[in-house]
């Protein structure tokens, strides 16, 4: 075989080669569809606990200037710093987050999914949100008005470890 004849196969394999990965290569790997609403990115800057920075665009904050230690995963009766759960964000996790006292089972069934979802998940008492309850992610959310598990559990699906600092 000549090496003009030799060089065209070469081509027309390799062009054959990136058609086929082109059209099927990717569909192995189907992509995540993201739950709730997203919002712009404000940064990932670690800051020192208590110092001032722009107010965060979002209630509660999904991205921003945060404190460069993040939470312990599980759940609290009480309130967290936003800067220190934040950073629980940036490294893949979920925050929910409710407004005032948990009513009926409510607690229970955060407390079951926060099992369910060990070093994955923070849940806590945030009395300065807009809605009942609040699942975020890395720049998503979604507001609830009440504790709906379905729902909840999706977000967790879709979003755990869709961050900058995956882990």
């Amino acid at each position: 075989m000549s090496n003009s004849k030799f060089t065209v196969a070469v081509v027309i394999l390799a062009v054959i080669a990136v058609g086929y990965f082109a059209l099927f290569g990717n569909k192995s790997q189907p992509e995540r569809a993201l739950a709730g609403i997203e919002y712009a990115d404000e940064g990932r800057n670690h800051i020192a606990v208590g110092q001032t920075h722009q107010p965060y665009q979002t209630n509660p904050p999904l991205s921003g200037p945060h404190y460069a230690s993040s939470a312990d995963w599980g759940y609290y009766a009480n309130t967290l710093e936003d800067g220190q759960a934040l950073h629980n964000l940036e490294h893949g996790g979920i925050w929910i987050t409710y407004q005032s006292e948990l009513i009926g089972d409510e607690k229970a069934r955060l407390e079951g999914l926060v099992k369910k979802y060990p070093n994955r998940l923070i849940v806590s008492l945030r009395p300065g949100n807009d809605a009942k309850f609040v699942v975020a992610s890395w720049r998503r959310m979604e507001k609830l008005a009440s504790l709906n598990m379905e729902l909840v559990e999706r977000f967790l699906v879709n979003n755990l470890n869709n961050s900058p600092e995956k882990v």
